[in-house]
């Protein structure tokens, strides 16, 4: 999929399940989010053409850090357990494996630049979970595409695809499944500011309707008629 349907898609599910929490908890929320949009763009790092390379800010930064310094580590890793790498697009960074790597050595990246800055803060602790986030919902995501990965890899080799073509005009369904997760999301809002429900209450709903909603357009990526 394009870089800004993996922000779209990664956010939109992430805010059905935060949106209870607002806006009490904003910048918990915040944080976590902005690990959730780099995390969905980190798997494609692999393409030199990845949307992460051509942003400015901190995500250019995460783009510029994982070709010279983490791909490398990644590739030592996999080596001392065993494993062959595959730095080649849509392999071993787009599997969940290679997302758990590259997400603990980010992580301890950041906490060691955080800490030789004395700026460390626990809250950064909900931006590295927000980058596994991410990096897990891209992986499902390219599960629906016509290319599709290998999401278990170096374990199993079997591969997931659907039926979605990346970047072509015609396709909406990505589109009309992530207008669904903003109006889950508002309606999450919604229920909690306007109606004052329990954020837990919440969720009992929010999370179940959720991963139904994830499998039915799974189906739909599979086996729906293209737009």
């Amino acid at each position: 999929m394009k870089g800004t349907e993996h922000l779209s898609l990664s956010l939109g599910t992430m805010l059905v399940l935060l949106a209870p929490w607002l806006p009490e908890n904003a910048l918990q929320i915040a944080v976590l989010c902005g690990g959730v949009a780099i995390g969905a763009l980190l798997p494609d790092t692999d393409a030199k053409d990845s949307k992460i390379h051509h942003m400015n800010g901190v995500s250019r930064i995460f783009g510029a850090v994982m070709r010279p310094l983490i791909i490398p580590l990644m590739r030592v890793i996999y080596g001392a357990l065993g494993y062959s790498f595959n730095p080649a697009h849509r392999k071993s960074l787009h599997t969940l494996f290679g997302v758990g790597v590259y997400s603990v050595l980010l992580s301890l990246l950041i906490w060691v630049a955080l800490s030789l800055l004395d700026r460390w803060d626990p809250v950064a602790l909900l931006f590295m979970g927000g980058l596994v986030a991410g990096g897990v919902l891209h992986i499902v995501e390219d599960c629906c595409t016509v290319a599709g990965c290998s999401p278990c890899a170096p374990f199993r080799n079997t591969k997931i695809a659907g039926g979605i073509s990346t970047g072509k005009r015609s396709e909406q369904r990505p589109v009309h499944f992530i207008a669904f997760l903003v109006a889950g999301a508002a309606l999450a809002l919604g229920l909690r500011l306007h109606y004052g429900m329990h954020p837990e209450a919440i969720l009992v709903y929010a999370a179940p309707a959720l991963l139904l909603s994830w499998g039915l357009f799974f189906y739909i990526a599979q086996f729906g008629v293209k737009s």
